[in-house]
Order: structure tokens, then sequence, then C-alpha cells
């Protein structure tokens, strides 16, 4: 498979690159945008996926997604 640029980087590397850097920022995101049960859920969940950004993130949308309030 071919690499990218002169980094020597294939196809599947890209993607976990990607998966890596963009699920903790989506999370993020996520949890700003939302209102959740407690004040300091926000606070706590943003800790977490901020410590660690892998399975920080997919703890989040596991768990912490269900503990958001919908008006």
């Amino acid at each position: 498979m071919g690499t990218l640029l002169y980094f020597n980087v294939s196809g599947q590397e890209i993607f976990l690159l990607l998966a890596v850097i963009l699920l903790p920022i989506y999370c993020v995101f996520d949890i700003i945008s939302s209102k959740f049960r407690t004040q300091n859920a926000n606070i706590l969940w943003i800790i977490v996926v901020l410590f660690a950004p892998v399975f920080g993130s997919l703890i989040y949308l596991l768990w912490g997604r269900s503990q958001k309030v919908y008006i």
C-alpha cells in the first residue's frame, strides 16, 4: 500500500490517527453543548475525556450520554 508523503504512514494508520484525534474532539464538543443531571458532570466528563482520550471517549459514548438531560 502507498505511503503518505514522507511520513511512511499507510491507510490503516491514518484511520487510527483520525479516530484517536477526532473522537475526543467530538466528545468534548458534545459535552460542552449538553446539559447533565448534575452541574459538575460536564467538568468531570471533560476531565475524563482529556486525560484518557481513547478510553474516556468510549466510556462517555457508552455510559455518559445516557446521563444527559433533554429539554
